[in-house]
């Protein structure tokens, strides 16, 4: 945006204190006969209740981003208040009406969640919601039932999904500056510690314990709230004097509204508070020397409240005292921290824009001191970082409606060596977490640039896209969880020292269906980010990695995500068809992922050139990748890499039915073409070493599929001979039961030959996992 449209903006909107600022219509104490509605709260979203009806049925009305003023928008998903007067074991009917058509996310048995008290625990209600309406005809609603079971007099809090409020930030900021901020110097040591050397800085050090933690004031928002970045390290080792440099107009971007430390007029209704710049300044933190910087931000989008709880994982991790694992995250990196960038926005009850209705994750690539203070605060952070060659990792975490999971998008790059780094950071993720899917991340170069279906604003503009632009960072994400749950769970492997020794107990194995998520649920993917940036650079103490005789842990694993950016490179990626991907209009998260459905749109195009090629070459083309062959990966690879699905199949039984995919052309048409003859050549290759468990197991295990050699060849087309290859029916044919090694029928002579196949192919296929046998969907 050009600064002086943004500055239109901020005069249309009114420069005016806190207190005077015109907020959203809220519900504020409102009887409806017994009950009493309010929504006069940090983070509260209700513009209208109405009875219908019975004495205990009401509708509500939620209010859009802005609603209220003339820039009011079509953003209009959180809602959050609260209902007094309700008895215990007494019911209430509630309707909420004016929402964004998220029937995608209600499919999958969604619920709102609510709480006793101010201070009781949230959960999800009790009773299924009804959907009604649609998109197509501006009026989706839900409808839910609730039996209260809370204290005479005490207050029921109805919410979207588990809320995380400015308030709650600040007080959670406020704790841990109280319990580790103390600790740490906040002025050069004096003229004495100095004349002391090093001696006296170790002294200081070991004053300061081995957590060195810093809050800043980074930027104010438009209305005066703060914006924090947290520097956590390791002081082992002692500190420095040196410190790191201030960021650009830092004081410009934080103290121009200057004021007074009081509320003004009306601040501490609202939560707005003004700080005049201290004086002198406080000093910036300590610097760090070339330790490599890691980044992470929340709550760009107000009411994606999941990438808060992702934000606390991750941050109580990271301050953990006796945990060697994070003491070695701290000694390893400088993590910067921003939990909430938004601040206005969620105050406000807002979905997804600031107070102007401006989508801030895209202004990253312009962003106006006045108009974004916090999007420009922020880059020129990253801005200084880089220029001083330590910034190492940026993520951005967000909530999304429509597509089920936990998934990282990453950007396609032009190096291969930079592609496989930024996809084995997202494989380690999953790794280390049961609820990341793997299968869901996105590493295209059309979602770098796509415009965004609700304001056509490009994801040129989004911090992922805008920050790698900018730096050339390989490591830059975005972090995307859904309200709801998830597609599947991965197996995890149990953390181990180097010794081999287990660290915690396994992990409860997952069933069937994928539990609804939970704020543990997305502080474990928290902690993962951070145990995955340990596995990158194998320093971690207790890695799920299983150790590999000569040889690093990781390097299997970067094996295995140079083959799967390799075969990714050859397919042509297809786009999902219109009516599928615009299903749910404004219903999407942050980077608008494709639905569920749309897996084949998750290629690695960019690189294609770089890592694609013909079989004579690949052997030299792993060399240069820096990561061992095919087959040293593969006998070296840890037996658990995550649930094994269609990316995982890459290294499996049924890599060559991916392989032979990758081959083909959109539309299923032959190849003649000497590129495609050797793609088919390396899949058979590549599962030859599978020749003795399959074997063992088609007999038992596998229909009969005639014309079919276990080579792959035979009569038939292409596509049917790979079908009978992986050990697929042929097509119109009925779909057995399927694993997501090999099809298994359950039955007593299956399971011997199962048996006698492990046993005699322990080693040649030490890379397999035959997993747990699934009904096939349709």
């Amino acid at each position: 945006m050009a600064a002086d449209a943004a500055a239109d903006l901020v005069e249309a909107a009114g420069e005016r204190p806190p207190g005077e600022r015109r907020l959203p219509y809220r519900v504020s104490n409102q009887t409806m006969g017994k009950f009493t509605f309010d929504a006069d709260f940090d983070s509260g979203n209700c513009a209208r209740v109405e009875s219908v009806g019975t004495s205990d049925e009401f509708h509500v009305w939620t209010a859009a981003d802005c609603a209220g003023t003339h820039i009011a928008t079509e953003a209009k998903t959180w809602w959050h208040f609260s209902v007094r007067g309700g008895s215990s074991g007494g019911w209430i009917t509630i309707t909420v009406h004016n929402m964004n058509g998220q029937s995608r996310l209600y499919k999958s048995d969604f619920r709102p969640v609510y709480r006793n008290g101010a201070s009781g625990g949230w959960q999800r209600i009790r009773m299924p919601v009804v959907v009604r309406g649609s998109k197509e005809e501006n009026n989706f609603r839900i409808t839910f039932r609730h039996r209260f079971d809370c204290a005479a007099g005490e207050p029921t809090f109805f919410a979207f999904s588990y809320p995380w409020s400015y308030a709650e930030s600040q007080a959670m900021l406020d704790d841990l500056e109280a319990r580790f901020g103390a600790t740490c110097p906040a002025a050069e040591p004096d003229a004495d510690a100095r004349a002391g050397g090093a001696d006296a800085f170790d002294t200081l050090a070991a004053r300061a314990g081995d957590v060195y933690f810093r809050r800043e004031l980074l930027a104010t928002s438009l209305e005066g709230r703060r914006i924090d970045v947290l520097t956590i390290t390791s002081a082992k080792g002692g500190l420095r004097a040196e410190r790191e440099p201030p960021i650009g107009s830092h004081a410009a971007i934080a103290f121009e509204r200057g004021g007074t430390d009081a509320p003004a007029a009306g601040g501490a209704a609202n939560g707005a508070h003004r700080w005049a710049p201290p004086s002198p300044p406080p000093p910036p933190p300590h610097a760090f020397g070339a330790r490599p910087v890691f980044v992470i931000s929340a709550r760009v989008h107000p009411g994606e409240v999941p990438a808060s709880h992702v934000l606390n994982g991750f941050l109580e991790f990271a301050l953990r005292a006796d945990d060697v694992r994070a003491r070695a995250l701290r000694e390893c990196f400088v993590l910067k921290v921003i939990p909430c960038l938004n601040p206005d926005g969620v105050f406000h009850g807002h979905y997804r824009l600031d107070t102007l209705g401006v989508n801030l994750n895209r202004c990253y690539a312009r962003p106006d001191a006045r108009a974004h203070p916090a999007i420009y605060a922020t880059r020129a952070l990253l801005e200084q970082l880089h220029a001083r060659g330590v910034l190492d990792t940026v993520i951005d975490l967000h909530g999304h409606a429509t597509k089920r999971g936990c998934f990282l998008f990453g950007n396609s790059l032009p190096d291969a060596r930079e592609q496989v780094e930024a996809v084995l950071f997202a494989k380690l993720v999953a790794l280390n977490s049961q609820a990341v899917d793997f299968d869901g991340c996105v590493f295209s170069q059309a979602n770098m640039s796509r415009a965004d279906r609700r304001d056509g604003l490009s994801k040129e503009g989004a911090s992922r896209v805008a920050i790698y632009r900018l730096t050339g960072v390989t490591h830059c994400y975005t972090l995307e969880c859904n309200y709801n749950m998830g597609r599947s769970l991965n197996r995890l492997a149990e953390p181990t020292a180097a010794a081999g020794r287990p660290f915690s107990p396994p992990p409860i194995a997952p069933g069937s269906v994928a539990p609804k998520y939970t704020p543990e649920t997305w502080a474990e993917v928290g902690r993962a980010l951070a145990l995955a940036a340990l596995d990158l650079r194998d320093k971690n103490p207790r890695s799920r990695l299983q150790p590999v005789s000569g040889g690093s842990r990781v390097e299997a694993v970067r094996g295995w995500c140079a083959t799967y950016v390799r075969v990714l490179s050859n397919r042509q990626p297809i786009a999902p068809s219109g009516d599928d991907y615009a299903a749910d209009g404004a219903s999407g998260g942050d980077e608008d992922a494709p639905p569920d459905g749309a897996r084949a749109a998750t290629g690695i195009d960019a690189a294609a050139g770089t890592i694609g090629g013909t079989g004579a070459d690949v052997g030299a083309r792993d060399a240069d990748l820096g990561v061992p062959s095919r087959k040293a990966a593969g006998a070296a690879l840890p037996v658990r890499i995550g649930r094994a699905k269609s990316s995982s199949a890459v290294l499996k039984g049924s890599g060559a039915r991916t392989l032979a995919r990758a081959a083909q052309p959109p539309g299923g048409a032959t190849h003649a073409d000497a590129a495609a003859t050797e793609n088919r050549a390396r899949a058979r290759k590549f599962s030859g070493a599978l020749a003795p468990a399959r074997a063992l197991l088609e007999p038992a295990c596998r229909p009969s599929v005639q014309g079919a050699r276990p080579d792959g060849g035979g009569a038939g087309t292409p596509r049917e001979r790979a079908r009978a290859f992986a050990g697929a029916p042929p097509a119109g044919a009925a779909r057995p039961a399927r694993a997501h090694s090999f099809s298994v029928v359950g039955t007593a002579a299956s399971k011997g030959a199962l048996s006698a196949a492990a046993a005699a192919t322990t080693a040649a296929t030490a890379q397999l996992r035959v997993a747990r046998a699934v009904p096939a969907k349709r």
